[in-house]
Order: structure tokens, then C-alpha cells, then sequence
């Protein structure tokens, strides 16, 4: 049986949830449904563009943490100034508990002269940043990679991510 409210399991005979602390209903059920999705948008300052995604990204990625019951996950970015502005997640929510960590990364592109920005027009894919990133963090699945551009050259590279929790 599951609680309604938020998914955690409870034993036969428990009345209340020893997650969120509410009556388990006569409607709990012994499977997982689907709950209603979440969402929440972060705003990304102006000012400071090179360190506040990446505080952006934290926070993201600790209110992702809060959630215990993801089943999926999207990210939507817009785009003003070759940055992103507004950061949305939206989560799909399950009723049990998932068995990932979901997280997002943003990645810094700063190509390093004209022979880089014509290598950037070539073949546009940050995939050395990607094998980077995927080889410190083997544990990891990459989900989703946006790259932001600024006046035809990439500047961010955010990724959404998730990993399997520990059993």
C-alpha cells in the first residue's frame, strides 16, 4: 500500500503515512499511479552571467532532490543576452519512491580565439565537454543537453541528469 499523498510505502494496518504524517485512506492503493505534475521555473540574473548559472543549477538540482518520486523530468530554457534566463523543470510524479537522483549541470563554453569559434561553426556539439563531464561522472546518465549561444558562439552547455541511488 501506498500513501496517496506523497507515495511512500506503508505496512498493512498503518493509519497514517510515516512520511508526511497524513490519514492513509481506504483509497490507498497497492500500486503506483501517477500524481499531478510539478513544476517550478528559477530565474537566472542578468548580471553576473558567468557564476549564476551555476548557482541556478545547484538550486535546481537540491529542489530535485527534494523530490523522492520523479518519473520524468523536462527542462525548458530561455534564451536572452547568449544566456539562459529562465531555467523550468517540470516533473512528472509518480506514487512510490523513484530509484534515481535527478540533477542538472551547467558547463561553461568559452572558446579561445577565432580557430575555435570556426571549429564551434564545423561541428557545433560541445562533445569533448561532454566526455569530459560523462567520464567524472561515470555513475551518471545524461537526459537532456541544451547549449545556449551568444551571437552564433556557444557560451553554456546545461545537461540534465540523473543517477541510479544506491540500493
Amino acid at each position: 500500500m501506498h500513501c496517496t499523498q506523497c507515495g511512500q510505502a506503508a505496512a498493512p494496518g498503518d493509519k497514517f503515512c510515516a512520511k508526511c504524517g497524513r490519514p492513509l485512506s481506504s483509497r490507498a492503493s497497492s500500486k503506483p499511479q501517477q500524481l499531478a505534475p510539478v513544476s517550478k521555473t528559477f530565474k537566472v540574473p542578468i548580471k553576473g552571467l558567468r557564476s549564476q548559472p551555476l548557482i541556478t543549477a545547484q538550486e535546481a538540482t537540491t529542489w530535485l532532490g527534494s523530490l523522492d518520486n520523479i518519473r520524468h523530468v523536462r527542462l525548458n530554457l530561455s534564451i536572452s543576452y547568449g544566456a539562459a534566463h529562465l531555467v523550468t523543470l517540470n516533473c512528472a510524479l509518480q506514487n512510490r519512491i523513484a530509484p534515481y537522483q535527478y540533477g542538472l549541470e551547467v558547463i561553461p563554453l568559452m572558446p579561445a580565439g577565432l580557430r575555435t569559434m570556426i571549429q564551434w561553426a564545423k561541428n557545433p556539439r560541445p562533445d569533448g565537454h561532454l566526455d569530459q563531464w560523462a567520464a567524472a561522472h561515470p555513475d551518471a546518465q545524461i537526459l537532456t543537453e541544451r547549449i545556449v549561444s551568444g551571437d552564433g558562439t556557444p557560451t553554456q552547455l546545461w545537461l540534465l541528469y540523473r543517477r541510479s541511488l544506491p540500493s
